[in-house]
């Protein structure tokens, strides 16, 4: 995982990236996002549509004030010797391992991109503290920059979990999981066809990273071709919730009858019942399933509700 710090005023940047480019395009197994703080350019077009969270990724490292910069596996990387001239740049990384993985699942609606983030354990690990980073980056944008750069690669434009992203307790037991959703508000300045997700897992305390997860700019995954996703809302009522036996009644409140496809989740990524039901009423039985939350995916036309279902 590499981290770019650079800036469309910057003609340091504009001699260096093409080289660090094409670098990283014949490692096709490194994940980039490039940053754009305010310092030394605090008119950069990209550093003014976030600059708080541009800044304060760049500060996490103490990079700010300089460019282009790079932080590789959440290592701060000297630029003595030149890192953007070495075509091996990323070779003492491989093989790496971790005691983590990540997954990402991102769902976009007409106005929105909704996070899921499940992180599990799966080797015995002394960590019990981590950071946990994810983001929302354009791919590629299109923009004759002031320095002569015209394309602009994996573009930070937003953070979900704030600027310096939560501190979280992995699960202890190998093979349980954690999971932490979020939503970010379309912005009218992206090209939101070009949007993607990345989460990026860190030692809270050495800023070591020990994993990190990229979606696909097109991934709606789950539940597909919808025109929204509703939290919570009311085109469905569920009772009771949270249910004592793990059964829960449904009602569509807007219809007398429709087709419904059905998607149960638990937190820890499996699915664990997908069919078609006729509304208005259905029910589903979690009896066999352990207590807690459950997430139900109910697509109905062209929406989607999103419900969370507890199991006492």
């Amino acid at each position: 995982m590499v981290e770019h710090f650079t800036n469309t005023r910057c003609g340091v940047c504009a001699g260096q990236n093409p080289s660090f480019y094409a670098n990283l395009a014949n490692n096709s197994q490194v994940k980039h996002v490039s940053y754009h703080p305010s310092s030394p350019y605090t008119s950069c077009l990209f550093s003014q549509h976030n600059p708080s969270e541009n800044d304060a990724r760049t500060n996490f490292y103490g990079l700010y004030g300089s460019t282009p910069r790079l932080a590789i596996q959440g290592a701060n990387i000297s630029n003595s010797p030149n890192p953007f001239q070495n075509a091996n740049l990323y070779n003492s990384y491989e093989g790496q391992t971790s005691a983590f993985s990540l997954k990402t699942e991102q769902r976009k609606t007409t106005d929105s991109i909704f996070l899921r983030v499940l992180v599990k354990t799966v080797s015995t690990s002394s960590l019990t503290s981590l950071r946990l980073y994810a983001g929302a980056a354009e791919d590629t944008v299109f923009y004759s920059a002031p320095n002569g750069e015209s394309i602009h690669h994996d573009v930070f434009r937003k953070s979900f979990f704030g600027p310096n992203g939560l501190i979280i307790n992995p699960a202890a037991n190998i093979g349980d999981s954690v999971v932490f959703e979020s939503k970010l508000a379309k912005n009218n300045a992206w090209n939101f066809n070009r949007i993607f997700t990345y989460a990026i897992l860190q030692n809270a305390t050495t800023r070591a990273l020990e994993q990190a997860n990229f979606s696909k700019p097109s991934d709606n995954s789950l539940i597909t071709n919808t025109n929204a996703i509703e939290e919570n809302d009311d085109l469905v009522q569920v009772f009771p919730n949270p249910s004592a036996d793990g059964r829960f009644s449904f009602y569509n409140s807007h219809a007398q009858s429709q087709n419904a496809q059905i998607e149960v989740w638990a937190l820890d990524g499996r699915l664990l019942l997908r069919k078609s039901v006729k509304t208005p009423k259905f029910e589903i039985d979690l009896s066999k399933q352990l207590g807690g939350f459950y997430t139900i995916k109910i697509q109905i036309g062209n929406s989607v509700v999103q419900k969370r279902l507890l199991r006492l």
